[in-house]
């Protein structure tokens, strides 16, 4: 069973962390297997893959700073070799009241 989207709302031209943490069938944090990836759809439909530019802080955990440059519906996942995802649906708006 695949886990819901992590969705949210933010600003025109803000920057968000966008952060994931790999763990064991235990729950403890755990470094993933292979490299941790991460995809992004923009809401005029640039696709892209990459998969250097984390932050390691602490054992498993990673993360990434992303720059909502469009207004419109992103999608992101975060994945690495043999472990689930985490996606998310982040809704840009005007930067207008």
């Amino acid at each position: 069973m695949s886990k819901r989207p992590v969705s949210f709302e933010t600003r025109l031209n803000s920057t968000e962390r966008i952060q994931v943490t790999f763990t064991d069938t235990s729950g403890t944090p755990t470094a993933p297997s292979g490299s941790v990836n991460f995809r992004q759809v923009t809401p005029t439909g640039t696709d892209s893959t990459v998969t250097s530019g984390w932050t390691n802080p602490s054992t498993g955990v990673y993360y990434r700073d992303v720059a909502f440059s469009t207004i419109g519906m992103w999608a992101m996942a975060t994945w690495a070799t043999s472990t689930e995802s985490e996606e998310y649906l982040v809704d840009v708006t005007s930067a207008l009241p």
